[in-house]
């Protein structure tokens, strides 16, 4: 399981299903809710067609403060940013290289 960033998509593994989505297809992505099902936890990943995809691997627990989502959002939203053209990135956040699996 896990989220990995490629150069021109992103793979998320999920524990049934794997997801490979291109930079372009995403317009965002969201830390976990506090709460919720199966289907209402992990980090999203909103896309342009409006569907929505969660990875469920950053479901949060009870012990989980919410800092491993909220690093990997950062990390996975600076590369949305690059690929596409977006140039409100953020400078302070570390840059991942090309298909480095990004830490949680």
């Amino acid at each position: 399981m896990g989220i990995f960033a490629g150069p021109g998509h992103v793979v998320v593994r999920n524990y049934f299903r794997t997801y490979r989505i291109a930079w372009a297809e995403i317009s965002g992505f969201e830390e976990p809710p506090p709460y919720g099902t199966f289907r209402k936890a992990g980090l999203r990943i909103h896309l342009s067609d409006g569907r929505l995809i969660s990875a469920t691997l950053y479901g949060r627990s009870g012990v989980d403060s919410g800092k491993a989502a909220r690093k990997v959002v950062g990390e996975l939203e600076q590369l949305r940013r690059q690929r596409t053209g977006d140039h409100g990135a953020d400078p302070q956040l570390p840059t991942p290289h090309p298909g480095q699996e990004l830490s949680g």
